[in-house]
């Protein structure tokens, strides 16, 4: 996770986020030894945050059922934990869901199996420099209004959450 500064005692004490809930919980040393490897853990600067953010997206009036928790959390990391910018971005990305069918916003299950078709266009390319593994998309398909949805969907799926972020 992300720290901008030494930590502090404060920041030494992590947090846990449900991927399946916005509940978020305190966990002593002991707690955070006992998780299994993939459980992801929070400082308390991401943790506030995250909550502020979503406070603001409330007062917006956007519903918490269209922001999932996974997505909140990563739209938080990936803006650097800047509330302002992360809400921007979020409320964009959801306003041209919506256009494409999409209404409903990024809940915690990304992967959508009416939407595996859609992911065709999206070929392995290998690795880069980095190591880091590389697409070629195919363009030139027409998409119907049917299939805008599936195909936000399939988007999303390939993609990423960071792409999107960076895009919008």
């Amino acid at each position: 996770m992300s720290k901008s500064s030494p930590a502090t005692n404060q920041d030494k004490e992590l947090h846990k986020q449900s991927t399946q809930s916005t509940q978020l919980e305190c966990l002593s040393d002991d707690d955070q030894a006992a998780l299994p490897d993939e459980t992801i853990i929070y400082t308390n600067e991401e943790i506030d945050a995250m909550r502020r953010i979503r406070a603001k997206l409330v007062e917006e009036g956007i519903e918490e059922t269209r922001v999932g928790s996974v997505f909140l959390a990563v739209a938080t990391i990936n803006c650097k934990l800047r509330v302002d910018e992360t809400v921007t971005k979020i409320q964009k990305l959801l306003e041209i869901m919506a256009k494409l069918g999409c209404p409903d916003g990024i809940d915690d299950n990304l992967w959508k199996p009416d939407a595996a078709h859609e992911l065709k266009p999206y070929a392995p390319a290998g690795k880069d420099r980095s190591g880091c593994r590389t697409i070629w998309i195919r363009g030139g398909g027409k998409i119907s209004k049917d299939e805008e949805r599936n195909h936000c969907h399939g988007c999303i799926m390939q993609v990423g959450l960071k792409l999107c972020l960076v895009l919008f």
